[in-house]
């Protein structure tokens, strides 16, 4: 069973509240992470710092890294080859300015949509 749907099992099931907290627990550190990357993509300057490609490799491989967004589901909704999302999140490659800007846009919607926020990009 997936944790989200272990914590709604044990909701459901009445379980003590140690068993609902260990079951839960996880899910809200990841939702907190995923908010705290999530305000970091949509600080005002992170514009200006995705000119450098340094910086924009290291965003998605932050997010890449730490399962907040999805490597397969990022490259279907961009329609680029899963490798080459790999070769800009390795820094291996460098797209071009609007390219970084459309992939920091999808991360975003990814990342509202997985906490249920909804997405305003």
């Amino acid at each position: 069973m997936a944790r989200a749907t272990l914590a709604s099992h044990s909701e459901s099931t009445g379980l003590s509240g140690a068993a609902h907290r260990l079951l839960t627990e996880p899910i809200n550190k990841e939702n907190e992470l995923k908010r705290s990357f999530l305000a970091a993509l949509e600080d005002a300057d992170i514009l200006q710092a995705i000119e450098n490609g340094d910086t924009f490799s290291d965003l998605l491989r932050y997010g890449l890294d730490r399962g907040l967004v999805s490597q397969k589901a990022l490259s279907e909704r961009l329609r680029y080859a899963n490798s080459q999302i790999g070769r800009w999140a390795a820094g291996k490659a460098t797209p071009q300015y609007i390219i970084r800007e459309r992939v920091l846009s999808e991360m975003r919607a990814m990342l509202k949509a997985s906490i249920g926020e909804p997405a305003n990009d």
